[in-house]
């Protein structure tokens, strides 16, 4: 019995050691997508092609991060025996990391409709990319955050920011849509150009649903259990249908 419960205070102490490593790593991945996020905006904003390339060239080391991690939360498992609460986080983490890498995709796709667009001299980006891209940033951050901290209720909130996401990327379907039936869009060049930018808000939109991803981890990992809310989400939209 004494033997037993040694083994298991042992194995315990190397799980936290393990949790904090993965925490960090985690982390470090997250500040990485986001801060390739903002560059690839600010590219399109300033028609900074050199600031284009280094978000384009830098994926690789996001994707890297992400092999480098799932070989850690992997190797964590096969050494010990965990129980639920561990199983749970280390699962969690190998989720939240692919979202990670996906958020990093949808930056170099920024990038790359940055370096068409900023041929186009007479472009001039949308209101609403700014602080969209603001707002995507401080929500993953927060979701980072939730998941470090197991902050379920934190998590929880996310959903309700994640509707301005939604909601600006609809208007802006809307506009564009409107534009071409209206006919102000002067040619096929300002459709091509409006249509590139309209992808670029999709992008950001596409992360944005990538951070709740995020933080549908997090609170799983802290409750055991889905969002409440996506259940009552999902009970409205077919209410609704």
């Amino acid at each position: 019995m004494a033997e037993r419960s040694g083994r298991k205070a042992v194995e315990s102490l190397l799980y936290s050691t393990d949790r904090v490593r993965i925490l960090d790593m985690v982390t470090k991945m997250g500040e990485m997508a986001s801060e390739a996020l903002g560059m690839a905006v600010r590219s399109l904003v300033d028609r900074d092609d050199d600031l284009a390339w280094s978000v384009i060239e830098g994926d690789d080391t996001i994707d890297r991060m992400e092999e480098f991690i799932d070989q850690e939360c992997l190797g964590s498992i096969a050494m010990r025996r965990t129980g639920d609460a561990e199983l749970r986080f280390v699962f969690a983490a190998l989720k939240i990391i692919t979202d990670l890498e996906r958020i990093g995709d949808q930056a170099e796709n920024i990038a790359q409709k940055a370096l068409k667009l900023n041929a186009s001299h007479s472009f001039v980006p949308k209101d609403c990319i700014l602080p969209m891209v603001a707002c995507v940033r401080s929500m993953l951050h927060d979701a980072l955050c939730a998941f470090r901290d197991s902050d379920g209720e934190l998590a929880r909130d996310l959903w309700r920011r994640d509707d301005d996401i939604d909601g600006a990327y609809a208007e802006s379907t809307k506009d564009f849509l409107e534009s071409v039936s209206s006919g102000s869009c002067a040619d096929h060049a300002a459709v091509k150009v409006g249509a590139e930018e309209l992808w670029i808000i999709r992008h950001l939109e596409r992360a944005g649903d990538h951070v709740i991803n995020i933080a549908e981890r997090a609170y799983f990992v802290v409750e055991g259990k889905p969002f409440p809310v996506k259940e009552e989400r999902s009970s409205k939209r077919e209410s609704d249908a």
